[in-house]
C-alpha cells in the first residue's frame, strides 16, 4: 500500500497532535491533583491543604485561630524579682542599616524561658584502692 506524500504528512501532523495533547492531559492532571493535595501531595499536612473538602462556601475565606480582642491564656510573664537572671539587651545608637540617631523610648520586658545546653566534660576519675586486711582482696569502687 502506497501513501500520498500529502496523506503521508498530514498522517505525521496528526500523530504529533495527538502527542502533544498527551502532554497537555498529564501536565493538567497533575496540576488538578496539586491543587487538590496541596504542594506535598498526600504528605501535605492538613492545615497547608489550600481547601478542605469539608468546608462549606461560605467558610473557605475564613482563618483560624482565636477572636480578634479575646483574651489569650498564654504562659504567664514573670516580675524581675521572680526572675533567676535580669540581662538588658541594648540596641545601638544609631539605625544599622541608615545610621539615622535613635531615640530611647524605655524598656519592655519579656520573659524568656531558657535553657543551657550540656556541655560534654572529659572527666579524669581518682578511683580509690582499698586493701580488705582480712582476706587480702583488694577492692575498687
Amino acid at each position: 500500500m502506497t501513501y500520498c506524500k500529502e496523506c503521508l504528512s498530514k498522517q505525521q501532523k496528526i500523530n504529533e497532535l495527538e502527542e502533544e495533547i498527551s502532554q497537555l492531559k498529564t501536565k493538567l492532571r497533575y496540576q488538578e491533583r496539586t491543587a487538590k493535595e496541596g504542594f506535598f501531595g498526600s504528605s501535605t499536612p492538613s492545615s497547608k491543604i489550600p481547601i478542605k473538602p469539608n468546608s462549606c462556601t461560605e467558610h473557605q475565606h475564613n482563618q483560624g485561630g482565636g477572636k480578634t480582642g479575646h483574651k489569650g491564656h498564654g504562659r504567664a510573664s514573670i516580675c524581675q524579682k521572680d526572675a533567676d537572671e535580669v540581662e538588658e539587651i541594648r540596641v545601638g545608637d544609631t539605625c544599622p542599616d541608615c545610621g539615622t540617631t535613635l531615640d530611647n523610648k524605655g524598656t519592655k520586658t519579656r520573659t524568656v524561658m531558657d535553657c543551657q545546653p550540656i556541655k560534654m566534660k572529659r572527666l579524669a576519675a581518682l578511683l580509690a584502692i582499698m586493701l580488705f586486711l582480712i582476706a587480702n582482696i583488694i577492692l575498687t569502687p
